[in-house]
């Protein structure tokens, strides 16, 4: 009998909490809440979205190129076979304006068309434009070099009158069908190994040469800014 009694007991209580849950869900709810391990939780995933800003990369590579290696050194024979050649007249022949490559600095008397080489010989041409540099229209320093004298002077062809530059002079750089207006805004000295006179970091045209004249012991360099991009 005792234990049909305690059976009945044991359905008693039973039946007793099943009502009180009916009666009072929100304490099953928070006994439920407070007792569950939060590893137990599974919230949704959230899909991240990139917002880093891209590295834009310069185009441009000058500072690969060992500038301090140009050799400035006109010899004897070279400088006796330039001057043998008959100078070039300062007013240029007409040509192509979509294939214009060619820098005027009124103040130097240059009036030429840069070369594109890929060692220092070009030099013996006229304006080099420095591999690696930047373009005319692109993001970059345009670095153009020259020899200092090579052609008896004054000369179209050579930076022999670079040091009487002046903050605020102009330069013209007509490249394919447009005239890029820059203006002096610095002169300075550097020796051979500066490489910073290469950098890309900024717009903006650089021309350098050896110094003091008929020496190559240094550079003399200018910076000079755009101020404007006019039609040919």
């Amino acid at each position: 009998m005792s234990s049909v009694r305690a059976y009945k007991l044991l359905i008693g209580i039973t039946l007793a909490l099943g009502a009180v849950l009916l009666l009072r869900p929100d304490w099953v709810l928070r006994l439920y809440s407070e007792t569950i391990s939060p590893a137990e939780i599974e919230l949704p995933q959230q899909q991240l979205v990139a917002t880093s800003t891209p590295v834009i990369e310069p185009v441009a590579k000058a500072e690969a190129f060992d500038v301090s290696k140009i050799n400035f050194a006109v010899t004897s024979a070279t400088e006796s076979a330039q001057k043998s050649n008959a100078a070039p007249s300062i007013a240029t022949a007409a040509q192509d304006p979509l294939k214009a490559n060619h820098l005027t600095i009124p103040r130097m008397g240059v009036d030429a068309d840069v070369i594109h080489g890929e060692t220092d010989k070009t030099l013996l041409q006229g304006l080099w434009h420095i591999p690696g540099s930047a373009y005319p229209g692109e993001n970059g320093n345009i670095v153009i070099s020259a020899h200092r004298w090579l052609y008896k002077p004054p000369n179209p062809k050579t930076f022999y009158l670079i040091d009487k530059l002046q903050v605020g002079d102009p330069i013209y750089y007509d490249y394919q069908g447009s005239r890029y207006t820059y203006k002096v805004t610095k002169t300075f000295i550097v020796d051979p190994e500066d490489v910073q006179i290469l950098k890309q970091d900024v717009n903006k045209l650089t021309l350098f040469t050896c110094t003091p004249l008929y020496s190559t012991k240094q550079r003399f360099v200018v910076n000079a800014d755009l101020v404007s991009v006019t039609p040919l």
